[in-house]
């Protein structure tokens, strides 16, 4: 029954936040097994010869990382022989494989956006309606930068065809730029805060739409939505059908509304219509040097090694699942496993 999977999916992710993870690892452990049993267990899949598992999410299944999820052994899937990808839609398994041209790269990251000043009262409301962005939280990201230069050198090194790299780091990582340089580029990767916020607006004739309340954050001075912001309504108007890679290294890059039979309306939607092939996304906050551990083995299997996306997501959730167990002793997915892919699996 639908109820009993919510239920197991929204303790599942109560588990998902610092504070639990420094309380006691074996809760979320008890969690996640839960959603497995409901929801992987029942399928009764041999795993074997790295099976590929295509799914295609309804409703709060959208918010799990299977990867993540633990078997009985004490290991996860992510250790086990078998492949995880998410589709959008049936419609993804028939679609062409984008060419395997050398990737022309944009890479994103160490974004500069000025201090939030004071709060906005209701008289300084924008004038058409309510600002669900009004009170946004984006503190810096000093991880970014080291990050996205990372994944620069990845591809400034790679064997092979020479692949052209345009950073836009620092001050330089603006929307403006983003915008103007993204298109025709085969990979693109931001580094940066993602957010999803709740409708502050429902109840009012001024609804936001799902799309406005979604976006990432740029270098600049404006943190409304000018210079500083790009809402997925904007990228959803972007020419992207030239990127075979979207990477959204950032908290939260994966949520948003989740709309019956559409699925999660927010960033993700937003770049599906913009024409990205595949998108790596984030379930859950991110943590800095966890993600540049998982970024480094995800582009070295993908783009050196020559994997598919499915097989250099589990690359780079065994990078990072090592690091953390190196450091944190227990293994708690909220360190390894917030990203997930959609889209194009091969």
């Amino acid at each position: 029954p639908a109820r009993e999977i919510e239920t197991a999916i929204r303790r599942w992710r109560g588990e998902l936040r610092p504070e639990a993870a420094a309380a006691d690892a074996t809760r979320y452990r008890a969690a996640g097994e839960r959603v497995r049993e409901v929801l992987w267990d029942p399928l009764d899949l041999p795993v074997a010869d790295d099976r590929l598992v295509l799914m295609v999410p309804a409703g709060a299944i959208h918010l799990v990382n299977f990867s993540a999820l633990p078997l009985r052994s004490g290991s996860f899937l992510a250790e086990a022989d078998v492949l995880i990808h998410y589709l959008s839609s049936e419609r993804e398994l028939v679609t062409g494989r984008r060419g395997a041209t050398s990737p022309e790269v944009l890479v994103v990251g160490g974004a500069e956006l000025e201090p939030a000043g004071a709060a906005p009262d209701a008289a300084s409301a924008r004038a058409d309606g309510c600002d669900p962005l009004a009170h946004l939280d984006i503190p810096p990201l000093p991880g970014s930068l080291r990050e996205a230069r990372r994944v620069a050198s990845i591809f400034r090194a790679g064997r092979g065809a020479q692949r052209p790299v345009t950073e836009l780091i620092e001050d330089s990582a603006t929307k403006a730029a983003f915008k103007e340089q993204a298109p025709g580029k085969t990979v693109v990767h931001v580094a940066t805060h993602g957010f999803f916020v709740a409708d502050e607006c429902s109840g009012q004739s001024d609804v936001a739409s799902p799309l406005r309340l979604s976006g990432l954050a740029f270098s600049g001075t404006d943190r409304d939505t000018g210079d500083a912001i790009l809402l997925a309504e904007e990228v959803a108007a972007l020419d992207l059908r030239a990127a075979q890679w979207v990477v959204l290294s950032g908290c939260d890059t994966g949520l948003g509304q989740i709309e019956v039979d559409e699925g999660i309306l927010g960033l993700r939607r937003a770049f599906h219509i913009a024409g990205a092939g595949t998108l790596v996304m984030s379930l859950w906050p991110v943590e800095d040097r966890s993600a540049e551990t998982f970024m480094a083995a995800l582009y070295d299997a993908r783009w050196n090694d020559g994997r598919s996306t499915s097989a250099a997501m589990r690359a780079g959730y065994r990078a990072a699942l090592a690091a953390a167990r190196r450091e944190h002793g227990e293994p708690h997915p909220l360190y390894w496993a917030p990203f997930i892919a959609s889209g194009d699996w091969r």
